[in-house]
Formats: structure tokens, sequence, C-alpha cells
């Protein structure tokens, strides 16, 4: 469990993009010795299975402590199912976070925005927010999308998720979700 005290250096050094990491074990052969490394930093993933029974897709990236493989960071957009034309991001966050002062985020050097954390559960903290137009074109012409948090200790810490690749597989989600 991430105790929310570590300094950004020490959290930046043990992230790890779920592109870097490892799905393969030493004698592993076949399709499961791919590597994380060779798949794209965003992945399109779809099911019927929701309360409509109506085929949805979402993309997510993934951010993992390397050591551990725990989860610090998890960024997931789908279409508004009321409002297909709107995608809503849900940042999926540690443990050992000041939950009152929300999460702050941003695209390199752009604006800063702040997104309320609605609820927490056994598996860590939750913030969800529309995109908005302008928020969409920063993620599309970006290269980094930054989420700063502050640790139970009053320190900030800054998760970065790399924006290689992010155009197709919204491309790729919209239309295999219309």
């Amino acid at each position: 469990m991430l105790d929310g005290a570590l300094p950004v250096a020490v959290v930046t050094l043990c992230m790890i993009t779920s592109t870097s990491v490892s799905a393969q074990t030493d004698g592993q052969k076949g399709p499961r010795a791919q590597t994380a490394a060779t798949l794209p930093a965003w992945i399109v993933s779809c099911s019927n299975a929701n309360s409509l029974g109506a085929f949805q897709c979402a993309m997510e990236q993934t951010l993992f402590v390397s050591a551990s493989g725990q989860r610090l960071l998890s960024m997931k957009l789908v279409r508004n199912p009321s409002d297909r034309d709107q995608i809503v991001a849900t940042l999926s966050l540690p443990h050992g976070i000041l939950l009152d002062v929300g999460v702050t985020f941003w695209v390199d050097d752009g604006p800063k925005s702040v997104a309320t954390i609605s609820h927490a559960d056994g598996s860590g903290s939750y913030a969800t927010f529309p995109l908005d137009q302008k928020l969409s074109d920063a993620l599309r012409k970006g290269k980094v999308f930054k989420v700063s948090a502050k640790s139970l200790d009053g320190e900030d810490f800054v998760f970065e998720l790399s924006l290689e690749g992010f155009s197709a597989t919204r491309d790729i989600m919209m239309r295999a979700s219309s």
C-alpha cells in the first residue's frame, strides 16, 4: 500500500507505465511471452457487460510500481451513455492521498484543472470529470498528461501518463462504440 509520504522523485523513480511492464516470466513461451513494451500505452477494451447491455468501449492507461506491480494511477476514458458525444474520464488513484483537496491535472505545461475525488474503496480513490473540447484537444496534441495529488503528510506528488498514441486510440474507441 502506498503510504503517501513518498517524495516526488521516489514516486517517479518507482513508477513505470504499462508500456514497459513485462508480461513475461523466465522460460515463458508463446503469445504470453510478448512483453508489454511492444503494446501501446493506451489500450481499448469493449464489452456489453453493463446495465443497458449496449456495446461500450473504453480506453485506459495504467501506471504501476515496478517492484510490486501495485497500481499507482489509471486513467480510463468512456463515452457518456446519456450523451454519446461526451467523453468522461475517471482517474483511479492510490490510497494515502488527501481526499478533500481533490486532484489537479494538466497537459504538458498547460493550464491546470482540479477534479473532486468522488469516492474511495479498498482499491483506492476515484475522480471523474468530463473532457471538454479544450482538454480533449490538449490531450490529442500533448506529450504528457500530469496528475498531482497531496499525500496524507501534505506533500505533493505528480504522476505522468504518456500521450503517445492517444489520438489514434481515442479514434478507435469512438468508432468501435458508435
